[in-house]
């Protein structure tokens, strides 16, 4: 008797696991269609920018700086998609040893490739993109700088969408980017937050 308890018992758990697994598969399967759909998508982010310009030889001080990056891309796949984003920053301070401060504009566009791991609500994902960026640090010269000195400048980095809605998610991002030509040795890593939104 007690015996027979014990297999109807281990029957009834076996058929509840089995349940809530096939419901877990299933709710996991319709996130994945929901959340990771293919199509167009836009984002709109606050952009944070550390410097990691090499000065060392010239004792000028740069600043950190604040700006935004627009980006417009397409979800090709579940765990693929390919975006074109552009950073602004304006706000960036040359201070050299005993001299007035200088602004520095600078502006890039990266035609960036995305993986996502996951393709439910939470999906982190790794970039990895060319781009170009732009330098404008006027008449000063400082750090061989000029008003107009462009250059290649390739990035990586990691990231997360957290999805409120099937159509909107905030992006939380941080990057490096690479500077090259004439812009070498200019290197930074933005850090964005913002929203998305998915089409």
């Amino acid at each position: 008797m007690i015996g027979k308890l014990r297999m109807g018992y281990s029957l009834a758990a076996t058929a509840l696991v089995g349940a809530a697994l096939a419901l877990a598969n299933s709710a996991a399967a319709q996130d994945a269609e929901q959340f990771g759909r293919t199509g167009f998508y836009v984002g709109a982010l606050a952009a944070y920018s550390f410097e990691n310009f090499d000065t060392d030889a010239t004792g000028v001080d740069v600043r950190n700086a604040r700006g935004f990056d627009l980006r417009v891309g397409y979800r090709a796949h579940p765990n693929l998609a390919v975006e074109g984003s552009f950073q602004h920053y304006r706000d960036r301070e040359l201070e050299p040893p005993g001299g007035p401060s200088v602004d520095l504009l600078s502006w890039g566009f990266w035609m960036n490739v995305k993986v996502y791991a996951l393709t439910g609500r939470v999906q982190p994902y790794a970039l990895i993109g060319p781009g170009v960026m732009h330098l404008d640090a006027g008449r000063s010269g400082l750090l061989g700088i000029s008003r107009d000195d462009n250059g290649f400048a390739p990035r990586g980095g990691l990231g997360f969408d957290i999805y409120a809605t099937e159509n909107i998610a905030a992006t939380l991002e941080a990057s490096y980017v690479f500077t090259t030509f004439d812009i070498e040795d200019k290197d930074h890593i933005p850090v964005v937050l913002g929203i998305t939104y998915r089409f």
